[in-house]
């Protein structure tokens, strides 16, 4: 019998390719689905630089999809595990300012893309702020509230905010095809790896 994978609410449910391993598809319908998604519709190509608050595993997608990657980390205490994440570049907000560190790193133009992971409010904006103009701001992190200021943050700077949430079939249907046409049996090793992930045709 096919082993499915799915929401963990259990609404509905898919077969689960017998080339992946039940930990890839469990990560697929979560974790893995949701940074996948979210990179997916930035558009994340290996000409940008993409700076992740919250980093997580997420940096890892991107790391395969080629795009330099900046870690806005509290747990830059333990750099290893971070890199082994998929950072290029550290940043610890505890130490640092991290939007102005992301000026810095990007001689003063900003990121090309942004993810915020955390839900914190201080990320969020300085998310916001770290996006450079014509860029584009992608939540991710649930609970917590942000204050923009709408003209200088965002109109005048052209900049494009936007919210992914992956509990689809067709995001999830696309990872694990993602996954796969990558060469690998299990999401985790495929990154590891660092073999390029191919992202769909962006959405939205």
């Amino acid at each position: 019998m096919t082993p499915l994978t799915g929401s963990p609410s259990g609404q509905w449910r898919l077969p689960l390719p017998e080339e992946l391993s039940f930990s890839s598809g469990a990560a697929i319908s979560c974790g893995t689905g949701t940074a996948y998604r979210a990179l997916v519709r930035l558009n994340l190509s290996a000409r940008q630089t993409i700076a992740i608050f919250g980093q997580g595993p997420v940096g890892q997608l991107a790391h395969a999809m080629n795009a330099r990657v900046i870690a806005v980390y509290l747990n830059a205490e333990r750099p290893q595990r971070a890199r082994e994440f998929g950072a290029d570049t550290l940043i610890d907000p505890a130490k640092t300012d991290a939007l102005e560190a992301l000026r810095e790193l990007t001689r003063g133009v900003g990121v090309d893309c942004v993810l915020e992971t955390s839900g914190a409010s201080s990320a969020r904006i300085a998310a916001v702020r770290a996006t450079r103009i014509w860029g584009v701001c992608c939540f991710v992190g649930e609970v917590g509230d942000v204050t923009i200021n709408v003209s200088p943050d965002m109109i005048r700077r052209q900049m494009t905010i936007i919210a992914s949430w992956t509990f689809s079939t067709v995001g999830q249907a696309d990872c694990t095809n993602s996954s796969l046409s990558a060469g690998s049996t299990s999401t985790g090793s495929t990154l590891a790896a660092g073999r390029a992930i191919r992202p769909p045709k962006p959405i939205g």
